[in-house]
């Protein structure tokens, strides 16, 4: 019997009792760090059979991110849930061997598809289709609910991963990834401006400010006087401050980490393209909780990257390629763990939702035929190293 044949009778015959169609619960809307902490705990649990993490971001159990999931009502819930079943679906297929262990914990992914609210018809109708890879497993995934027309697990608009590797050499963690999306580079120019990046709706709260801090590091302030701040979506240089806070959730707590930043910014806005580029330029300091509540000091050594976005062509206008590349060092040995699973989860949120966000008459995600990618694990290609790498010496 095949591993999908065994979880479809777990399954149908399992005595946990779970509806085989999705249905809204009645459950209160999570918060943002509910929602952000329940997608990392299904992006880690479905890489890999579990491995030990620092304390501090030790995941939610799957039943919980699952339930977290289902009740979220909020812009892009739909998608977030399309994702979060492919990728479950996808480590069941990947996760290989026949040992109790990995019998479990390929059924405790099952069990989360379904918890979403997935009907049992989806693995049913999986094993006729070729999913040797987890790749196809999770494209699989996502033609089932295109082609059952399921609203609750649909995109949030005709955007897709074409290209996406991240990895860790032990202390600096990298994601590169290149998106399409079907609208107009004008109307994206705003989403990607970093002072933008504060939007709650479009960025989902990761930053409780982000501004411009002066013309040159040395010269930056952390209350700028200045109020000829530039427009966003257009060209610009200088610095801008950061106030990054993660609320993150555990099965026995919650905390929050916090980091403060000056980053250099360069954008080069032109027609068909805007090009933003970034480094850490000063550190201003952070803190990292423990399970036990206990704050310690938490920084950055690096953060550096780009957001390269081009019109496609002139002929279709709505159409833009995105490439981006973020590389990331903390102060604090061990964080490199979690960061791979938090890059590839970050590409997977900019394509299919920071790309998404306010779109309006553009190509109708139902009518979007590009096949998503995986992000698998893998270094940066030639000629993609970011230019405002090393700006920041300690």
């Amino acid at each position: 019997m095949t591993r999908l044949a065994i979880i479809v009778v777990v399954l149908l015959l399992g005595p946990t009792l779970r509806v085989s169609a999705f249905a809204q619960p009645h459950c209160p809307q999570p918060s943002p760090a509910d929602i952000r902490a329940a997608l990392l705990s299904v992006y880690y649990f479905s890489e890999a059979t579990p491995q030990t993490l620092p304390q501090a971001w030790r995941p939610i159990n799957l039943p919980r991110a699952a339930r977290i999931l289902r009740c979220d009502g909020s812009p892009g819930n739909t998608s977030r849930r399309r994702r979060a079943a492919a990728k479950l679906v996808g480590g069941i297929i990947a996760t290989q061997g026949s040992s109790p262990a990995d019998s479990l914990h390929r059924a405790m992914l099952a069990g989360a598809v379904q918890d979403l609210g997935v009907p049992p018809d989806l693995f049913i109708q999986l094993q006729s289709v070729p999913h040797d890879t987890r790749e196809r497993a999770e494209r699989a995934t996502q033609r089932f609910f295109d082609r059952e027309k399921m609203d609750d697990f649909s995109k949030g608009c005709c955007s897709c991963l074409l290209q996406c590797t991240a990895g860790s050499d032990g202390e600096v963690s990298t994601v590169y990834f290149q998106s399409w999306v079907g609208r107009d580079l004008s109307s994206m120019k705003p989403l990607l401006d970093p002072q933008q990046w504060d939007d709650k709706e479009c960025s989902k709260g990761f930053f409780t400010e982000t501004s411009h801090a002066g013309d040159t590091c040395s010269a930056a302030s952390e209350t700028d006087p200045t109020t000829n701040d530039p427009m966003a979506g257009t060209s610009w240089k200088g610095v801008l401050l950061e106030n990054f806070e993660y609320k993150y959730k555990t099965s026995t707590k919650d905390g929050t980490t916090k980091l403060k930043n000056f980053l250099d910014i360069d954008i080069k806005e032109s027609d068909p393209r805007y090009l933003l580029e970034y480094g850490l330029c000063k550190p201003l300091g952070g803190t990292m909780e423990d399970l036990n509540g206990n704050a310690s000091p938490l920084g950055l050594k690096e953060d550096c990257g780009y957001s390269s976005a081009t019109r496609v062509s002139a002929a279709v206008p709505n159409e833009t390629n995105l490439t981006g590349v973020k590389r990331l060092e903390f102060d604090v040995n061990g964080l490199w763990e979690i960061n791979e699973f938090g890059l590839k989860m970050m590409a997977d949120t900019i394509t299919y939702e920071v790309l998404c966000c306010g779109s309006g008459s553009e190509t109708p995600a139902e009518d979007c035929g590009c096949a998503e990618k995986y992000c698998g694990n893998g270094g940066l290609p030639p000629g993609a190293e970011p230019a405002l790498c090393g700006h920041y010496h300690p």
